[in-house]
């Protein structure tokens, strides 16, 4: 419930502070004093729209804080600490502050932490119920009826397990759409992955290829050298042994002339016979060299062949068999491994099958509770002097309707004076929708409810004992939930826990709007001014006192 409000320059009202109490809260005034601005100030506080026309003429913006107690409030404790904004301090208060500006700068605290309209709005619909001029009519909402309903038939423990189902169902039904559309995609492509499979298996790339042919290649390069430095030495010692041969034969040649050479001819002989030997040396390595089926030319053309592959599939040379591999299982989804398939249709059927029962189960239920509410609904309208309003909570079924709350469409839908049944909002006035909507809370008083309701028009067009029943169903309320009422009706402020008055005051030519909390003797004042005006008469005053006393 709301504990406290604090107003700065919100339109009329330069500075207030109020405490708020459990209960049934009046806020009475004179027309034009300005109750609707204090409303204002509240809506902002729990996530209304900005208007630049709610700030005030002392400053260029306006600031609103607003305290909770949300002790007794589970599902907003849960919402704020989802979204880290739980006061680990104080978990059971929760304080919003809100200033807007006429630059349009909208700031919003929740705890101290900052925060959007957006979420600030969310965790409003945890907070206040709002009805009548205002637009934010939670029972209005025909997303909610629903969950009302089920909330009154005690459904939450079926809708629980269909939820749960529901889950499961649509878990399995995304496998079923994923693994269908990987081989609708597979079978376009089929040619296009037998060819992939057929190059790849064909080039034969080992694992770890690459890095064995670049060693092999680095080792071949540095043999290369070798045998060409060997050839280029074999070439010139063959040279050289041609040019001694030619010199013994010289010597042989011309023997008698050359006897003075006599023992070159031996040494010439060794020679030749040494280089003999040195270049068998050189062509033995080189044979040696030679040895092996590699070569240079061959390891090249495999690294470019390779690599080129790589580059087709965007890919590096050791992840061409994962190439390989992913194109074989596209091909064995399209060739015939169906059984994942037909397992998550079974298991669809299953679920199919589960849910319906639960939300036939469901619907029962709901059409059962509808009987028992409607009634309800119109027995309270009846004690609020509309016993010419019928009530309905239609319940229709679709069989092709799979959805977590089940396979109905729930409305709250009402009748006035014989006429057809359709949505409240489009029957009523503003008036009787605010009565319709404490009739329907009183109905459903044992249902969980935002702990704080406001009723702004729930007193147009009504007075004598309409009015006074009004106000015996509002006190009913308060004694579940806080409840605010702005009422001009003295039956109604009768019955108040807590009454606060709305003044207009004029300082020179300035209006202000003042909120003053009433004691017993200014509350008794108050509703007499109710009853007989301006001028309060000791007849107002003892018929106030007996209002009050009941």
């Amino acid at each position: 419930m709301i504990t406290s409000l604090s107003i700065h320059n919100v339109v009329l009202i330069d500075k207030a502070e109020i405490q708020f109490a459990p209960g049934l809260c009046i806020l009475s005034g004179e027309t034009g004093s300005g109750k609707s601005i204090l409303l204002d100030a509240l809506g902002l506080a729990i996530g209304f729209r900005a208007n630049m026309r709610l700030i005030g003429l002392d400053e260029n913006k306006a600031q609103v804080t607003a305290d909770f107690d949300i002790s007794k409030n589970p599902g907003c404790s849960e919402f704020l600490a989802e979204n880290d904004l739980i006061d680990s301090q104080n978990p059971g208060q929760l304080r919003i502050r809100r200033t807007i500006s006429d630059s349009s700068v909208n700031k919003i605290f929740v705890n101290d932490n900052p925060i959007g309209v957006n979420l600030l709005a969310k965790i409003g619909e945890f907070l206040v119920e709002v009805h009548g001029q205002h637009d934010q009519r939670g029972l209005l909402n025909i997303a909610s009826h629903v969950e009302i309903l089920d909330e009154f038939s005690g459904n939450q423990k079926l809708l629980g397990e269909l939820k749960i189902n529901y889950e499961n169902l649509r878990e399995v039904e995304k496998k079923i759409a994923d693994l269908n559309a990987k081989k609708e995609a597979a079978l376009r492509e089929k040619d296009y992955l037998e060819h992939v499979v057929r190059e790849l298996e064909n080039a034969d790339v080992k694992a770890g290829e690459e890095d064995d042919l670049v060693s092999k290649k680095e080792l071949l390069i540095g043999r290369e050298k070798i045998i060409n430095a060997a050839n280029d030495l074999k070439s010139h010692l063959l040279e050289a042994n041609s040019q001694l041969n030619l010199a013994q034969k010289v010597i042989i040649r011309n023997q008698k002339h050359l006897e003075k050479y006599s023992e070159l001819s031996d040494k010439v002989d060794r020679q030749i016979s040494e280089l003999d030997s040195e270049i068998e040396g050189i062509e033995s390595h080189l044979r040696d060299l030679f040895l092996g089926e590699n070569n240079l030319e061959d390891i090249e053309e495999r690294l470019f062949f390779i690599r080129s592959l790589a580059r087709k599939f965007g890919t590096s040379v050791d992840n061409l068999s994962q190439i390989i591999a992913e194109a074989k299982h596209k091909l064995t989804l399209i060739s015939g491994d169906e059984k994942s398939s037909k397992d998550l249709e079974i298991k669809r059927s299953e679920l199919v099958a589960e849910y319906k029962k639960m939300a036939s189960q469901l619907s029962e239920k709901r059409k059962k509770s509808s009987k028992i509410l409607a009634q309800k609904v119109e027995e309270e309208l009846s004690f609020l002097k509309m016993g010419g309003v019928k009530f309905e909570a239609e319940v229709v079924t679709s069989d092709l309707q799979i959805s977590p709350s089940g396979a109905d469409k729930v409305r709250f839908v009402a009748a006035i004076n014989g006429g057809n049944f359709d949505d409240i909002s489009k029957i009523a006035s503003g008036g009787e929708l605010s009565r319709f909507m404490l009739a329907l809370k009183v109905a459903l008083l044992e249902v969980k409810s935002v702990p704080t309701m406001i009723f702004d028009e729930i007193d147009t067009g009504i007075g004598g004992s309409t009015a006074d029943a009004v106000g015996k169903r509002l006190k009913t309320l308060s004694t579940r939930l806080q409840i605010l009422v702005v009422t001009h009706q003295p039956q109604i402020a009768a019955k108040a826990d807590n009454h606060f008055k709305i003044n207009k005051i004029f300082s020179g030519n300035k209006a202000k709007t003042e909120i003053k909390k009433l004691d017993e003797n200014e509350r008794e004042q108050e509703i007499a001014r109710m009853l007989s005006g301006e001028q309060i008469s000791s007849e107002a005053v003892s018929a106030a006192r007996s209002l009050i006393q009941g």
